[in-house]
């Protein structure tokens, strides 16, 4: 009932799948930490290349697991824990080639102080070379630390980044049969030369680090603290064509020459919204970009306490604020000075140059809230499990590109309720072979991408 796919749209990238549900319904964490908002449950695999190298534990969960904030989980969940000093004794150095992929090199090295007390690891990676179709490129690497701190008997401190910047060229245009059956499967219709340099027009590209810090304290034998804060940054996108198609050549490569040449030589007369009249060149091709970038702050704070060796209870209360901005930009106006553009209706008619935001620019902030409680109690080959949990989402919009509604552009404050209720009860037959039932009721917040608040 958990399988994966190779289908997706850049290196590395599948599909998983845990009981016929698909990614918007698997949550996914790392090291206990929810990844999937902002982007409704998606995680995208090529963007974090190279974390097989510092993973030390995959577990997977069907139906609504018992993690923090993985409210979106109707199928189940998967839990990647990284790896620390207490699970690597050694250095491991590994170097792979690949006739369609290029060359892949990374490293691990453990590295244990004399008392013990202070240990850590360290890691990276580096991947580069060309993919399968022709004119591609792809570079990226990854880094990895964890430092694990034995303050005292009682306190520890442990401080995890990871962190898989990546750039691929893309395929992004639909190949006609006609170009299929010229110029063969490996044929790629966005990318070609300016001025002798091989240039793309479709890439992809994507960052986001990922940084932990997690404090323990140990109470007595049977009560124990443990203060997790955690930081997001992502940053990505695709470069596209944004203005008319760019000329091809006979070989089926795009000529970059023409379209700069074309551009430097169409001056127009160019008048703005606010009256401004110019005259300057006017690009009818240029390149845009998609692009995504969010920050997101956080803790989560948990209690645990055993009452016998039978019996024990979880307490967890989490917080996450995120600031995400998507938006379309201007990357590269081939030679030319601006582009006009007319997408803004609070504005008319504007000149953009490279940087300028073009069509959307939506910026979404969010205050995530929640507490659960998890107990757990065995009997002779009973075992009984509940879990409960409560939040809420503080949800609220900004679009630039939208009429505005009494001289604003940013919508009312949007909270949203969810929770579940998990009961879960097994019973061994034998050392080997158990039954388990399951029964769940849960308010499933809406993703983040669904939700738009007109002002």
């Amino acid at each position: 009932s958990v399988f994966n796919t190779r289908s997706g749209g850049g290196i590395g990238d599948s599909k998983s799948y845990i009981r016929g549900f698909g990614m918007a319904d698997n949550a996914i964490s790392l090291n206990g930490i929810p990844l999937e908002i902002p982007c409704g449950s998606y995680v995208y695999w090529s963007n974090w290349l190279s974390i097989s190298y510092f993973t030390n534990s995959i577990t997977v969960a069907k139906g609504l697991p018992s993690t923090n904030g993985m409210q979106n989980s109707l199928g189940g969940a998967v839990m990647i824990q990284l790896e620390n000093p207490d699970t690597l004794n050694n250095l491991i150095v590994t170097s792979n080639y690949s006739t369609s992929m290029g060359i892949t090199n990374g490293f691990k090295y453990h590295l244990l102080s004399k008392s013990h007390k202070t240990r850590a690891v360290l890691g990276g990676n580096y991947s580069f070379g060309n993919e399968y179709f022709n004119h591609s490129k792809m570079n990226g690497g990854s880094y990895f630390i964890n430092v694990v701190s034995d303050v005292s008997d009682k306190y520890s401190i442990e401080f995890t980044a990871f962190g898989s910047p990546q750039t691929h060229w893309q395929r992004g245009s639909q190949i006609s049969q006609d170009d299929y059956n010229r110029f063969g499967t490996r044929y790629n219709p966005d990318a070609g030369y300016n001025q002798g340099t091989l240039t793309s027009s479709a890439t992809n590209f994507y960052f986001r680090p990922f940084f932990l810090l997690t404090q323990s304290y140990k109470i007595s034998n049977r009560t124990k603290l443990v203060l997790d804060v955690n930081f997001l940054h992502g940053e990505g996108g695709a470069l596209r064509s944004f203005g008319k198609p760019i000329p091809k050549n006979q070989d089926g490569s795009l000529d970059f020459d023409v379209a700069t040449k074309s551009n430097r030589s169409n001056i127009e007369s160019i008048t703005l919204g606010n009256g401004d009249r110019f005259t300057a060149r006017n690009s009818i091709y240029y390149l845009g970009k998609f692009k995504n970038t969010h920050n997101r702050i956080g803790y989560n704070f948990s209690l645990s306490h055993s009452f016998s060796a039978n019996t024990s209870i979880i307490l967890n209360h989490y917080y996450y604020y995120q600031k995400e901005f998507n938006y379309a930009e201007v990357a590269d106006l081939l030679d030319g000075d601006g582009v006009v553009d007319n997408s803004n209706p609070n504005t008319g008619s504007r000149f953009l140059k490279v940087g300028d935001k073009l069509w959307y620019n939506t910026i979404h902030t969010v205050h995530w809230r929640g507490a659960n409680l998890a107990f757990k109690h065995l009997f002779n080959k009973f075992s009984v499990y509940t879990f409960l949990e409560g939040m809420n989402m503080e949800h609220r919009n900004t679009e630039e590109f939208t009429p505005l509604v009494h001289g604003s552009n940013t919508s009312s404050t949007k909270n949203v309720l969810g929770g579940s209720i998990k009961i879960g009860v097994s019973y061994s037959l034998s050392k080997v072979n158990s039954f388990f039932v399951a029964g769940a009721i849960m308010k499933r917040i809406p993703f983040t991408s669904s939700i738009y608040i007109s002002p």
